[in-house]
């Protein structure tokens, strides 16, 4: 499947937005960026959303291999209640929580890109360690 011009322009903008706000990334085998914050990759995807509109998602891992049980959902829900910006989210299939925020491609600028990485990196570093001493995993 070929991927749209709105999607391939998404994809170019963000890059370019990223170089412009100084951030370092890598590309995954998929073309998705990734950025590293200490021991946590922030990675930075544009969905087709569609016929002609792109999501950018951007997350991070926060948590994986913990003990999932209703404590830990009541924990998510509570949390996501207090937060203004992004979201946490559990991917039971894949035993992970990650912090997400996602972003219209067609609004993009590239203040809010850079500020959605940089939020999304330290509420993750931030939410992490307190999942970990009370859940397990990595």
């Amino acid at each position: 499947m070929s991927e749209t011009e709105e999607l391939a322009s998404v994809r170019e903008l963000s890059r370019k937005y990223l170089d412009d706000g100084g951030l370092q990334y890598l590309l995954d085998k998929d073309g998705h960026l990734v950025l590293p914050f200490g021991n946590i990759m922030v990675h930075v995807i544009c969905h087709q959303w569609g016929e002609d509109q792109v999501v950018v998602a951007v997350t991070a891992v926060t948590n994986q291999n913990m003990r999932i049980d209703p404590d830990l959902g009541m924990f998510l829900a509570e949390k996501n209640a207090q937060i203004l910006f992004g979201k946490l989210c559990l991917y039971r299939d894949l035993n992970q929580v990650r912090f997400e925020h996602p972003l219209l491609g067609d609004f993009l600028n590239r203040d809010e890109l850079v500020t959605a990485v940089k939020v999304v990196a330290a509420s993750a570093l931030s939410i992490g360690p307190e999942i970990q001493q009370r859940w397990g995993g990595i």
